[in-house]
């Protein structure tokens, strides 16, 4: 196997760059950066913005490892931050630094370098700008655009068996909020006040209960190489949407492709923040807008590179647990992981429906390839127990379930208001488990590889710092009675009954995976979904499906449903949940 190399990347600043907004005068840049190498994907980087600032520092560093000894293209495309969903932001120009084989040895620095920023690689009116600008009284016209880098070989790599490159940290991480989206989704759902758990976003501001907020978290990479899944084009227009090439495909490509940039767009509320080797995690959440970032010796030099420590992971563990608010709320999250290692995930549930063709699509904005995808919650390590010890004293009698369920209400709201600081749920990442699962119906990650996710999960680099990570099958039925059970639990928190179920009701296979879609009056109609080659459906109606992400599972039984005459289905009792299988009413 060729040499490669682990390099440490620090884009420090910029300067003299043009004015992109001409109500302040000046511009919100932001570097987005590939690293390119013949022969393999691009590995991109995302600089935090900063505001109002033609002169703006950054000392954001990125760890990359698998360099290959002939050298890298490095390319920083400057961007102004404009408010709005665009299909892009303004480009203030590229920089293009090149690295041949003389420089990759260990010990190799480039520091502070400075790189020209092509203008003709940017958009033209920047420069219109800038020139008006430089009319006006006491301003002048300021050229030579600059972004300044540095560049250092740490070393070479001792284990030469990926073949690949791969970014090593820092653990740096992003949260999107969307307080319109939220208001909407949860018009009817309304969330405990204390949800948002005091957390603020990018302005300082807290967050309301009804926020909907996307979050990226980059963990250490590689992800093994056995992670590698291509979504399943199980029809002719799904080839199409991935590819943009048709009209249907080209409808879908656009659709989703701004549906993720709503869900994931940076503005003046987002946080940035990283945590590093020390375990100190610092973000943007408390910094007033327009403050210069300080340069100091340390940040100069850039960060180091050190193994995970016990502070590292306990750190990295406590901000994925913020992310996912400790569990409360009976949340539950779809997720994307990919290629190289960024966690993207959001809420998900019936209210936080999209529409077109699954989530999992949007979250990966199209990516033809990713490492895995489904997913996952967080509980306290004892919750399972807790629940299976309800659910045994159920089945024995002592409490029927629509009397199970009135008591627990009953009893988690008195325990909410009793409750004093020092019975609060532990804040000590010790004391949870993740559950995570590859309930993804685009990619369809094998369930053979979770043992290897869970593997990888629960590295000291990575999530080690909690109790517990447990991958789990999405069809396992420990798994679905688990979801139903958060469900539930749900509808009791914020006060409004699920969808299509009665009090006390326990519905087949749990989780909203197994409710009687037939007999659901209330289902969405019109919209398509996929359907295997081979059937004789050419369409099914997503009301067959439900409205979150589409699962194999879901897709056959919509298709026995599309099939079967009077759109019955195949069922040897000739029931669903207990009642005769009739969804048009029929006697």
């Amino acid at each position: 196997m060729p040499s490669t190399y682990t390099l440490q990347i620090t884009f420090d600043r910029a300067k003299n760059l043009p004015v992109a907004d001409i109500g302040t005068l000046s511009c919100d840049p932001y570097i987005l950066a590939s690293l390119e190498v013949p022969d393999a994907e691009p590995l991109k980087f995302r600089t935090p913005t900063i505001r109002r600032n033609r002169d703006p520092t950054w000392n954001a560093t990125w760890f990359v490892a698998g360099i290959p000894a002939s050298g890298f293209k490095l390319k920083m495309i400057l961007y102004d931050e404009d408010p709005g969903v665009k299909l892009s932001n303004d480009r203030l120009g590229k920089a293009v630094a090149e690295f041949g084989p003389q420089d990759m040895k260990e010990g190799f620095t480039s520091l502070e370098t400075e790189y020209v920023l092509q203008k003709r690689k940017g958009d033209l009116h920047p420069y219109i700008l800038t020139y008006l600008t430089a009319l006006l009284p006491g301003e002048k016209l300021v050229k030579h655009n600059r972004v300044i880098a540095s560049v250092r070989v740490l070393r070479k790599d001792s284990e030469q068996t990926e073949g690949r490159m791969y970014t090593l940290g820092p653990n740096k991480y992003s949260r999107h909020f969307s307080p319109l989206i939220g208001s909407m989704v949860n018009k009817a759902t309304p969330k405990d006040a204390n949800d948002s758990d005091g957390q603020k976003d990018g302005k300082g501001g807290k967050l309301s209960a009804t926020t909907f907020i996307a979050n990226k978290l980059q963990l250490t990479g590689p992800v093994p190489r056995e992670l590698r899944h291509r979504f399943v084009g199980y029809r002719p227009f799904i080839k199409w949407m991935f590819d943009d090439s048709g009209i249907r495909g080209r409808i879908l490509y656009h659709g989703l492709r701004k549906q993720y940039r709503t869900i994931y767009k940076c503005d003046k509320a987002t946080v940035w923040g990283v945590i590093d080797d020390a375990g100190t995690n610092t973000d943007n959440s408390a910094t007033p807008e327009g403050v210069e970032i300080k340069e100091t010796k340390e940040t100069r030099e850039g960060g180091v590179l050190r193994d995970a420590t016990p502070e590292s992971a306990a750190a990295l563990a406590r901000q994925f647990l913020d992310m996912t608010a400790w569990g409360d709320g009976a949340k539950l999250f779809t997720y994307v992981m990919t290629l190289d290692g960024e966690w993207r995930f959001t809420e998900t549930g019936p209210e936080f429906a999209i529409d077109l063709l699954s989530k999992h699509s949007m979250h990966a904005d199209l990516a033809k390839e990713i490492a895995y995808s489904g997913e996952f919650f967080v509980q306290p390590l004892n919750a399972a127990a807790k629940e299976e010890q309800k659910r045994e004293a159920d089945e024995a009698g002592e409490k029927k379930p629509e009397e199970r369920q009135a008591q627990d209400s009953q009893e988690d709201k008195q325990a909410e208001q009793s409750k004093p600081p020092a019975e609060q749920p532990s804040r000590d990442p010790k004391a949870y488990e993740l559950i995570i699962d590859n309930d993804s119906g685009t990619y369809r990650p094998k369930k053979e590889l979770l043992p290897i996710l869970e593997k990888w999960l629960s590295d000291q680099r990575r999530l080690g710092g909690l109790g517990n990570v447990r991958a789990m099958d999405g069809f396992d039925e420990e798994l679905k009675g688990m979801k139903e059970d958060r469900a539930d639990r749900k509808a009791k928190l914020t006060g409004v009954p699920r969808k299509g179920k009665k009090d006390g009701e326990k519905k087949d296979g749990g989780g909203d995976k197994g409710k009687d879609k037939a007999g659901d009056k209330d289902e969405p109609t019109g919209k398509l979904v996929p359907v295997p080659g081979g059937s004789s459906a050419s369409s099914i109606s997503s009301g067959l499906v439900g409205r979150e992400s589409v699962s194999s599972e879901e897709v056959q039984e919509a298709l026995n449903k599309a099939e079967a005459p009077n759109g019955k289905t195949e069922n040897p009792e000739g029931q669903v949940n207990g009642k005769t299988n009739n969804p048009e009413g029929q006697s």
